[in-house]
């Protein structure tokens, strides 16, 4: 299988003589892509105004996401695909307190695609293999390697719901 990475310039500071590029790969295989995809079911549902909680069971983990705007056809039971940006996923081997970042899934590191400046880790949860695109440098540090027990980090609000793929019952 093979990989393009493509920088897509989207912004220059003029101040900081720094670029900000949005990370997206071809894989001639699949085509475009840059976002997980993960199976999940809505477990809760909670409203204040215009923003949304949603609860979700998936992979076996409690996940969560908040929404500004939500269909109405999400209901509690409804199956969905919910997705996150690869570069939205951050790494840990293992946690000694408590963060923020509530949707933490465990995992094992099933492949590594080292770049000079950046590093693709994918990771197998059950029969799901998410991937965190993270600096070489911190893949060096944290010494990342196939087999490695590793936590895949989602904020709540770096999810989204790809697609409605039914209700329960």
């Amino acid at each position: 299988m093979k990989k393009v990475f493509y920088l897509n310039f989207i912004t220059k500071n003029k101040y900081l003589d720094t670029s900000i590029y949005k990370i997206i790969y071809y894989d001639t295989n699949k085509g475009l892509s840059y976002m997980n995809q993960i199976k999940a079911t809505i477990t809760n549902i909670k409203k204040h105004q215009n923003i949304s909680a949603l609860s979700f069971d998936a992979l076996g983990f409690h996940m969560s996401m908040v929404a500004l705007e939500l269909n109405e056809k999400l209901q509690v039971g409804t199956h969905v695909t919910i997705k996150a940006k690869a570069t939205n996923i951050s790494l840990a081997k293992e946690i000694e307190h408590q963060i923020s970042i509530s949707n933490q899934l465990h995992g094992e590191v099933y492949e590594i695609d080292n770049g000079v400046i950046l590093c693709s880790v994918k990771i197998k949860i059950k029969d799901t293999i998410l991937e965190s695109i993270i600096t070489q440098n911190s893949a060096s540090k944290m010494d990342i390697k196939v087999g490695d027990k590793i936590i895949a980090l989602i904020k709540a609000t770096d999810i989204s719901v790809a697609q409605i793929v039914g209700e329960n019952g």
